[in-house]
């Protein structure tokens, strides 16, 4: 019978671990044995507790991820099952913090230098953070289109959104790649070309919508969100 229970949750717990999926943060934790120093620490950091499993995790060891109140600001924990360790992060456009434990919990906090993107002082008209924040400061709903120049149907499909946000009233920010936006990133916006994805004027993201799609089927999945 103990076999039995412990298999049902090792396939619960791989349902949940599938990439892109929600996940509870002590179904993850698991039997951890800092876990309520590595709780205290995320709720300091201000976790919005909306976790879900990092969309580019495809091996060892398994990483989650969740918003902060900051925008742009995210937290990041990765574990490794052999070992039961776990890292925890803070991770933003400019910095890098990681917390692990030792065997009698006490913490070590290394700060790690996040490398300058060399290209952003050429660029023009860039997308990130700040701007995405002064966005969200209008409180009213929106779309973001990120494209490709070297992909023609994320070209072809600008007009098309243009026209649709018109039609329905709604801001539209265009964004080409690549993507500045830390917060967007970590939400898995520009992983893909082109991708659209609706916020609603109280600074809710919905998921993303990849690929060239039709004035109906944009339409459909505007509307069903901000509904």
């Amino acid at each position: 019978m103990g076999n039995v229970i412990t298999c049902l949750i090792f396939i619960l717990f791989s349902v949940q671990a599938s990439a892109g999926a929600e996940i509870q943060l002590k179904t993850f934790l698991g039997n951890f044995r800092c876990a309520d120093k590595l709780e205290k620490l995320i709720q300091k950091w201000n976790s919005r507790g909306e976790w879900r499993v990092d969309i580019d995790n495809k091996h060892q060891p398994i990483v989650i991820k969740s918003p902060t109140q900051k925008l742009g600001t995210w937290i990041v924990l990765e574990k490794n099952e052999k070992t039961n360790q776990i890292i925890l992060m803070r991770v933003s456009a400019k910095t890098h913090l990681e917390v692990s434990w030792k065997e009698n919990c006490k913490s070590s906090l290394q700060n790690i230098a996040v490398k300058k993107d060399s290209t952003r002082s050429n660029q023009q008209n860039i997308f990130d953070d700040a701007a995405l924040e002064k966005l969200m400061a209008l409180k009213k709903p929106g779309l973001i289109y990120a494209y490709s120049p070297q992909m023609h149907l994320s070209v072809e499909g600008i007009d098309l959104i243009k026209k649709l946000a018109k039609n329905l009233k709604i801001n539209l920010q265009i964004v080409v790649e690549p993507l500045k936006s830390n917060e967007l990133f970590m939400r898995g916006f520009g992983h893909h070309y082109p991708s659209l994805i609706v916020y609603s004027k109280d600074g809710n993201f919905s998921g993303i919508y990849p690929g060239r799609k039709s004035n109906a089927e944009y339409k459909s999945f505007i509307e069903g969100f901000l509904q």
